[in-house]
């Protein structure tokens, strides 16, 4: 084999390496399919050509999220869960997700998110929780999970939506079909502000001390 060659065939397998490795390490960015919200442009997700594709979204499985409350406290930490179920059967499946969260009313980011041991990055106001490298699961079949925890803007902002893609992908290092991509969207409200009822002695009660 001519040396020209050679050198192709191996910077070709240290570009695939090096791309493999990232895809471990966390998804692309952005890839949460969340949908268009404001300014921001919907997001895409990992079932695509050239990344994970082959089969309908959210097949033999699900993306969940655990421990979101029905309505948020302003300032208050929530402890959450991101479970992705699978029939995943490929011999040793790897496991991944991508999750943000935002204010439905400009898509703008909410809160702060606090991943336990996971990727965290920070894209145009807002915040990316991901897997890495010690957190694939490999070989585990039927569900994993991965821990975060969110903590409420200090002011109420409204509805927030979380968005989430999830990826049960067959192990084997190669972009296209048998892998499984999952999604998940779910919306907090903001706690309605407390009514004071106020009786006629309570009132006098404060007007009197008060002077």
């Amino acid at each position: 084999m001519p040396p020209i060659q050679r050198t192709l065939i191996v910077l070709a397998l240290l570009c695939m390496l090096v791309m493999l490795s990232a895809i471990s390490s966390g998804p692309p960015v952005q890839t949460t399919g969340a949908p268009k919200l404001g300014t921001f442009a919907a997001e895409r997700t990992c079932s695509q050509v050239g990344c994970h594709f082959g089969s309908p979204l959210n097949s033999g499985g699900k993306l969940e999220i655990l421990g979101l409350p029905a309505t948020y406290v302003p300032g208050t930490n929530y402890p959450l869960t991101i479970r992705l179920t699978s029939n995943q059967s490929a011999p040793s499946p790897r496991w991944g997700f991508e999750l943000t969260c935002a204010r439905l009313s400009d898509g703008m980011g909410s809160g702060s998110l606090f991943p336990e041991g996971l990727n965290l990055n920070l894209v145009a106001n807002r915040a990316y929780v991901s897997q890495n490298v010690s957190h694939l699961y490999l070989g585990q079949h039927g569900s994993v999970e991965w821990q975060v925890s969110w903590t409420a803007p200090d002011t109420s902002e409204g509805p927030v939506g979380f968005y989430g893609c999830g990826n049960a992908s067959n192990g084997n290092f190669q972009a296209g079909a048998g892998d499984l991509i999952y999604t998940l969207g779910e919306t907090t409200e903001a706690s309605p502000v407390p009514v004071e009822h106020v009786t006629w002695g309570r009132l006098k009660s404060r007007t009197f001390r008060q002077r």
